[in-house]
């Protein structure tokens, strides 16, 4: 299931991302990817959510499949054409947020991701309507980008402690 999102990632971003000048994005995907590393530096070993691997391979493969195809790809679609007006960014923040709640529902049903330590699948809905806002300022505003993340992995670390 794994390897099947990751190839339609890379579907949907030959069509519809601007693949060409991924340099663009560069700084926005590096932001992505430093984050999901960043929760399994920290969380190791007591992980709060945890995708199941694909076949017999092991979730670190999982992973890796995620932080180097699924996130990056999903970080160029989404910031290719990002609009300028209020209500056009908040219907693709919208769309992607539903897209990544549809996927990991998908996921729950198939038992392709496990919740530990008191996270839950409405949880991850609240990280998604998050991360999406903070990747779009991330391309536009790095630095404030940064605080609020900040901000975030304190509260993550006060509500689930690293152990």
């Amino acid at each position: 299931m794994n390897l099947a999102i990751a190839v339609l990632f890379i579907l949907v971003t030959w069509r519809w991302g601007d693949w060409r000048n991924w340099q663009k994005y560069n700084a926005s995907i590096l932001f992505v990817v430093m984050g999901n590393f960043l929760y399994y530096f920290l969380y190791s070993g007591q992980l709060l959510w945890e995708v199941k691997p694909d076949f017999h391979w092991n979730y670190k493969f999982a992973e890796l499949i995620h932080s180097f195809v699924t996130f990056p790809l999903t970080t160029i679609v989404f910031l290719t054409n990002f609009p300028e007006q209020f209500n056009k960014k908040l219907l693709r923040i919208l769309l992607y947020v539903g897209m990544y709640v549809s996927l990991e529902f998908i996921f729950l049903q198939f038992g392709k991701i496990h919740y530990h330590r008191g996270w839950t699948f409405w949880m991850s809905i609240a990280w998604d309507c998050m991360m999406f806002p903070v990747i779009a300022l991330h391309y536009k505003k790095p630095s404030i980008s940064y605080l609020i993340s900040l901000i975030v992995l304190v509260i993550m670390i006060t509500a689930f402690p690293v152990l």
